[in-house]
């Protein structure tokens, strides 16, 4: 299992620090290096339209998603293979909330409630909150419990 902390390099040849792992899955903070892969997870919910492909703003998207309030996470399979984000709003709430969008074809595999929950337990070690909200695609369709210590 990969520690907190600890580089993961990714199959570009890049490393970035990873936020929490298991023996499935690793997130870490989304880089430069994700952008392709991140462009086409919204692509493939939002097609053609997406912002992330239009010319006047795609760049200005970009920088949003690297350096806006909220914490964006790329989730990778164990081997490497990406799967999409997670995302962190409101981070600092007492009530923040979790987004997740994976690619098509890792969609209905039971990633979902494992990525969440991996995300939800490492921000609540961090930092107490009341709950989570969570935010799914409509592609996303099950439940996810989390169960923390009080």
């Amino acid at each position: 299992m990969w520690k907190c902390g600890q580089e993961y390099t990714r199959q570009q040849g890049n490393s970035s620090s990873v936020y929490v792992s298991d023996n499935e899955f690793i997130i870490c903070p989304i880089a430069d290096e994700d952008r392709d892969n991140y462009v086409e997870l919204h692509r493939q919910i939002n097609g053609e339209h997406t912002l992330f492909l239009n010319e006047h703003c795609k760049d200005m998207m970009w920088e949003q998603v690297l350096e806006g309030e909220d914490k964006v996470f790329s989730v990778f399979e164990i081997n490497g293979d990406y799967c999409g984000s997670l995302e962190l709003q409101n981070p600092d709430s007492d009530t923040p909330e979790i987004g997740i969008d994976l690619f098509e074809n890792k969609r209905n595999k039971g990633i979902a409630p494992k990525v969440v929950k991996l995300l939800a337990k490492r921000c609540y070690k961090d930092r107490k909150v009341d709950y989570f909200l969570i935010r799914r695609t409509e592609f996303i369709s099950q439940a996810i419990y989390l169960d923390f210590p009080t």
